[in-house]
């Protein structure tokens, strides 16, 4: 008498003289590019870029003693380099 069972495709059960191991997952490294370790930090590829750019609006702002145009406009190039690296991300 058979010590193992098997299920098979029509969920019956069936005995069996050995059992063959099968991998359903294969097993992933860390670095793995089509895994999703690499979505882990998307809030910093999309928020670091637009507060560097505010930062450096405003600062250009204080020196140059214009108020709202130099921000707005390092505003805009960081939130368009936050796109670029959203989409960089995405085409990997």
């Amino acid at each position: 008498m058979s010590k193992y069972y098997q299920i098979n495709k029509n969920f019956d059960l069936k005995p069996v003289e050995r059992i063959e191991k099968k991998t359903i997952l294969p097993k992933k490294s860390f670095w793995d590019k089509n895994s999703l370790e690499k979505y882990f930090n998307i809030g910093y590829y999309l928020i670091v870029p637009i507060i560097i750019f505010l930062m450096l609006g405003l600062w250009v702002d204080k020196v140059l003693k214009t108020k709202p145009f130099f921000v707005l406009f390092f505003l805009l190039l960081g939130v368009l380099s936050s796109f670029y690296n959203l989409y960089r991300l995405i085409k990997e």
